[in-house]
């Protein structure tokens, strides 16, 4: 049958026989993506479960504007888990990351929601062992999530001493006299264009340098 195949695929529907794997023949709708794509939106309405059969999915968490003002950066991560659109099942059923299809191309299972309450009202098993697997998919997301929020966290705490440092070491500078602390000036400001977090202009203003300076100072 169609669709067999690609579901015993499946590590959700490993553990059902081939006459209940049957029963999503019809309720099944096969969807490709290529490389890019976006399979669906965060808080988009969520009314399908999707089943990977071939592919990577990268699920990113994208921050309203005025947190990316303050933080640019997406949270995003490489599911570890095939299937996705647990919150078709929780109010307010919505989807809570964003997915894009990671690889040359993904191979994607599309299933109704409806349809798939219907197969469990039909066969308990079926609906006990489904609904064991979302839970897991849960369980692994937020993993996922909480160890790239953790990483993201180190990186800026780092980021933030190195800054400290360096004000530091300005603070330090700016209290020697003459051509000392003019070195002193230009060597900080030499560090942070290789740390390169800080523009030219902002380099300028920290060390009290001449912007000009600054460009100079760039291209040695």
């Amino acid at each position: 049958m169609k669709y067999i195949n690609l579901l015993k695929k499946v590590e959700a529907f490993q553990n059902l026989t081939d006459e209940q794997l049957s029963q999503f023949q019809t309720c099944c709708e096969e969807v490709l993506f290529k490389k890019g794509d976006r399979l669906f939106a965060e808080g988009e309405p969520s009314h399908h479960v999707w089943v990977l059969a071939e592919g990577k999915v990268d699920l990113n968490f994208e921050s309203d504007e005025k947190t990316k003002a303050l933080e640019p950066e997406e949270i995003h991560f490489i599911s570890e888990v095939n299937l996705f659109g647990w919150s078709c099942f929780v109010p307010p059923y919505q989807y809570y990351l964003t997915g894009y299809c990671d690889s040359e191309t993904c191979r994607m299972l599309r299933i109704k929601k409806e349809d798939l309450v219907s197969l469990f009202e039909k066969d308990e098993r079926i609906g006990h062992i489904i609904m064991s697997y979302v839970l897991k998919v849960v369980g692994t997301h937020f993993q996922q999530l909480r160890d790239k929020l953790a990483a993201r966290q180190t990186r800026f705490v780092k980021l933030s001493a190195e800054v400290t440092k360096t004000d530091e070491m300005t603070t330090s500078a700016k209290s020697k006299p003459g051509a000392k602390k003019s070195q002193d000036l230009e060597g900080i400001a030499q560090n942070l264009i290789k740390l390169g977090k800080l523009t030219k202009e902002e380099i300028a203003v920290v060390t009290g340098l001449d912007l000009k300076k600054v460009n100079a100072l760039s291209t040695k």
